[in-house]
């Protein structure tokens, strides 16, 4: 109740200023309010008044003064408590009211955008906190339960009735159609022609009569038409018995019932359409209106939703049988030269799934005048990014794992260059901050066969070098030979301990806990070093882990193709995450698998057992629907979509394993991106391995200046599913 009345908080601004500020809950409990005083909650977002922006100048001081900011629960992203997670928090908020700070991760009007909040009143944070997760859990839950073209609309009907009149004008619509990249030559004739052939005598059209028009527009090319016609002829209703049938010489999902072709039919005729698509029967009969729905729908994913479900098993194998999402200089925003260093970035690769994470560790200023704590600092040495704290990542850490005790383990990779006073400060922060998350080993532990993901839930374990070793290929560490030896401190926490590489005879008799790490332009050279190479690295990754990173040379943060380095057997494949190039997209898609837990169990081809035969898949693209504009852009000409479908894979060539891609794009259609509609006559592609191939699905705007990318989507070739199906992008 005394969020839907109005709580008091303090708000940091850009500034780093704390403002006085009013929070309210909307009474459909889908916005939150942050004003100057208190509103009703019966107040709707498209009644606040929005100001005047440039980007040159921001919002213009007039109107900022006024402008009530909100957060719609279709933005809201995610949210932390009690610690220091963006930049704008760094060295802007007194450590008294960190226990006090709730964090939103919220999209705004232009991109990204956080609100940090500092709330004195446990109850009152407690309610927020309480409300967030009630908020974004229901939007979760409903958003499968409501149609593409339904979901659009409500989006985009929220921005331009503006007046609330629930009615929309001519003029209001052809912005609707540029919005949504509708192809119609001329949207104020169509609008017209409409209100004539449905004899509406008002001069603007209801939510129902919009979305009429909406469906009659995209429905003329729409090549949905023609699959239902080819399988089902003339029907005009399916029976479980027919839908079966599909699901089976269709779909090829053999497993299926007639038991799950009524559920299915149940759960797709529970799914609001648009208004003229009155239900007839919710159990036993699918219209061809639901079946599209269902061809262009999450139910209908090319990536077999089984495959993404949390395993059921449990991951009990040594850690070295598990692919781990991996991340490269995870601290940074940007390139690796002069960009901002930031915890957001951590909460970013935690958000993401990532389960290894890297910190390169250096003497912070000498506070030890002033306060009995050193600060140690994380940032990339001898170059010009910012520095973060230490302790402030291990908080996050820590913070996330409250949030998350079900976590699989997380890894800390320290890249260290302190000296030993430091080195005791970074061991007694650990082990302070973390207390029992932290995974201690014994002398006996680092011996044995590595523990399993199963043992390490809820827990970091650390991974150090002993003594520093730089291999020919690292990040140079020019300070090292000057350094001691690793403080034992340190070094009692530490699991993993990283080893110079010379030959995997000799690698194969260390000990478990001793590991590798490998640059990028070692990757290819191993492999390819002669045809045993491949067969004794992944023999030495059965019981010993590799993490691998981008070569030095990679100043803008860009990344290599991690498909050979999985092949290898490669657990700790590093990326910077912040770049989210096609070699991301591929980490994304990997580690889509179970859940997104961070843990994919190798197949066992890759555990030097029997490769797979070759197999050939010919993908055709036909359609897409409700595509955005690139970056998220709500303004901007009608995009000119295509779409490139790309193989990543492994082969043998001249008996040495290798790399491996290619690629097969549609036409372009120009003006549409609410229903394209391309002339593909579909590619073959070979897959040589695929336990490890990958297929790239990317949908690019065609533009003179420059084509951009629109979305993509990646997918290991064995959860790729037979039939006519749809890629979530």
């Amino acid at each position: 109740r005394p969020l839907h009345e109005g709580i008091p908080v303090l708000k940091l601004s850009t500034s780093g200023k704390l403002q006085k500020r009013v929070v309210t809950l909307s009474s459909c409990q889908q916005t939150l309010f942050l004003t100057h005083s208190k509103v009703a909650p019966e107040t709707k977002a498209c009644m606040l008044k929005t100001p005047f922006y440039t980007p040159s100048k921001g919002f213009g001081k007039k109107e900022a003064g006024n402008y009530l900011r909100y957060i719609d629960v279709a933005d809201l992203e995610a949210f932390c408590v009690g610690v220091i997670s963006n930049k704008l928090l760094e060295g802007n908020i007194q450590t008294k009211n960190v226990p006090s700070l709730v964090t939103i991760f919220h999209q705004e009007y232009f991109g990204k955008k956080y609100t940090n909040l500092v709330i004195a009143n446990p109850a009152h944070r407690m309610g927020l906190i309480a409300a967030l997760q009630l908020m974004k859990r229901t939007y979760e839950e409903s958003q499968q339960w409501v149609s593409r073209s339904v979901l659009l609309m409500r989006y985009i009907w929220y921005d331009v009735d503006r007046d609330i009149s629930q009615l929309i004008t001519k003029e209001q619509f052809t912005r609707i159609c540029a919005r949504i990249n509708l192809n119609i030559k001329d949207a104020k004739e169509a609008f017209k022609d409409f209100r004539q052939r449905e004899n509406i005598t008002q001069s603007s059209l209801t939510y129902g009569e919009c979305m009429r028009l909406m469906e009659h527009l995209q429905t003329k090319n729409d090549v949905t038409d023609s699959i239902w016609k080819r399988i089902f002829g003339k029907a005009k209703f399916l029976s479980a018995k027919s839908f079966l049938e599909f699901l089976h010489n269709v779909q090829g999902e053999r497993d299926s019932d007639l038991s799950d072709a009524k559920d299915l039919i149940a759960v797709l005729n529970h799914i609001e359409m648009p208004p003229d698509h009155a239900l007839v029967d919710v159990t036993s009969k699918l219209d061809k209106a639901r079946f599209v729905e269902y061809l262009h729908g999450s139910l209908n994913d090319a990536f077999d939703p089984r495959h993404q479900e949390l395993p059921t098993r449990k991951l009990t194998k040594p850690l070295s049988h598990y692919w781990i999402n991996s991340s490269h200089n995870t601290y940074l925003t940007g390139d690796q030269l002069k960009s901002k260093s930031s915890v957001e970035a951590y909460l970013y690769a935690l958000r993401r799934g990532c389960k290894c994470l890297e910190l390169d560790c250096w003497d912070g200023p000498d506070t030890s005048r002033i306060s009995d704590e050193l600060r140690v600092d994380v940032y990339h040495g001898h170059t010009f990014t910012s520095k973060i704290s230490f302790l402030s990542i291990v908080l996050l850490v820590n913070n996330y794992l409250i949030s998350n005790p079900d976590s699989y383990p997380i890894i800390l990779s320290l890249e260290n260059h302190c000296s030993t006073p430091y080195q005791n400060q970074m061991a007694e922060i650990l082990k302070k901050t973390l207390g029992n998350k932290l995974f201690i080993p014994t002398p006996a532990s680092r011996k044995e066969e590595m523990p399993s993901p199963e043992k390490l839930k809820g827990l970091v374990l650390i991974k150090g070098k002993r003594p520093p070793e730089a291999d020919d290929d690292e990040e140079v560490e020019r300070e090292n030979q000057d350094l001691p030896k690793y403080a034992k401190s340190l070094l009692d926490v530490t699991y993993f301990h990283g080893t110079k590489f010379k030959k995997f005879d000799d690698s194969c008799t260390m000990i478990a806990s001793n590991m590798h790490s490998i640059g990028e332009s070692k990757i290819t050279k191993l492999a390819e070093k002669s045809a045993n190479s491949p067969f004794l690295w992944r023999k030495y990754n059965v019981d010993h882990m590799t993490r691998t990173y981008p070569a030095g040379i990679r100043v803008d943060s860009s990344n290599y193709n991690p498909v050979l380095a999985w092949s290898m057997g490669c657990q700790m494949v590093a990326l910077n995450f912040q770049t989210s190039d096609t070699n991301m997209v591929l980490n994304d898609g990997r580690f889509r698998q179970d859940g997104g837990c961070g843990y994919i169990p190798k197949p066992s081809s890759i555990m030097n057992g029997k490769k797979p035969e070759q197999m050939a898949i010919k993908i055709r693209v036909l359609c897409a629907s409700c595509l955005p504009k690139p970056n998220g852009a709500r303004k901007g000409e009608k995009i000119d979509p295509y779409v490139q479908v790309e193989l990543h894979d492994v082969r043998v060539r001249k008996r040495k394993e290798e790399y491996h891609t290619i690629s097969h794009s549609t036409n372009s259609v120009r003006d549409n991106g609410y229903s394209p509609v391309w002339k593909d006559e579909g590619h073959q592609f070979l897959v040589h391995h695929a336990d490890v191939a990958m297929v790239v699905f990317k949908v690019i705007d065609q533009d003179v200046i420059g084509d951009d990318q629109v979305a993509c989507a990646a997918i290991p070739v064995t959860s790729l599913r037979q039939g006519f199906r749809s890629i979530q992008l």
